[in-house]
């Protein structure tokens, strides 16, 4: 952009002095240029957001992807083992935050507020717990989960395995996860492998208290 000169004249002098103008270009901005800053400014305040569903999308690609390879049954675990971990954290972090946000929900509210949510609350716990019941009868009367008839269809195994040292080492990291904090101060998260049904799948690990062991069986 080319600057304007203009002469100013002198009275006294009869002379004309230059005044140069500046003049501040101007910048124009394009809709191309536009929409990627908007897209950057939604990145940068979203980026959890995006950075989440990218996770679950590879996730998912890579999960398709793996299976159709074979694997053995210690990569399968301990592939598995990082989301078993995440699992154990949320479930410990369950109970503590509902307890804090109903008592930080409860301490912002007067007294007739808190007998009416209360009342409410009471009457919600009820009636979920109601519909959980029937839908639970419901769902085992027409699934039968369990039916020892079903069982004996497979073939049975009656190899065991043994605990290796990897399976210890996998228990102590459990064991630092707990899903809940009161039931990991009198018991643990032990492996055991016991002979049953090839085709039936269970959780392989037990809750040691003590001298009293509560079973979970794992089948191979």
């Amino acid at each position: 952009m080319s600057l304007g000169i203009e002469h100013e004249m002198d009275v006294e002098s009869n002379t004309k002095t230059p005044m140069i103008l500046h003049v501040n270009p101007i910048r124009v901005t394009s809709n191309s240029s536009k929409c990627k800053n908007a897209v950057s400014k939604w990145m940068k305040k979203n980026l959890l957001l995006v950075l989440t569903v990218l996770a679950v999308a590879v996730g998912i690609a890579v999960g398709f992807v793996a299976r159709t390879f074979l694997y053995s049954n210690d990569t399968v675990m301990v592939v598995s083992f990082p989301g078993e971990l995440l699992m154990r954290m949320l479930k410990m972090l369950v109970l503590p935050l509902i307890i804090s946000s109903m008592i930080s929900g409860l301490a912002q509210l007067d007294a007739k507020a808190c007998g009416k949510m209360g009342s409410w609350a009471l009457l919600y716990y009820i009636s979920t717990t109601i519909f959980a019941a029937v839908l639970g009868i419901i769902l085992v009367l027409g699934i039968q989960p369990g039916d020892p008839t079903i069982k004996e269809q497979h073939d049975y195994n009656g190899d065991t395995r043994e605990v290796s040292t990897l399976d210890a080492f996998l228990d102590l990291i459990r064991n630092m996860f707990p899903e809940n904090l009161l039931t990991a101060c009198f018991q643990q998260v032990e492996t055991v492998f016991k002979a049953n049904s090839r085709y039936v799948a269970a959780s392989p690990m037990d809750y040691v208290d003590g001298e009293v062991t509560l079973k979970n069986d794992s089948f191979l």
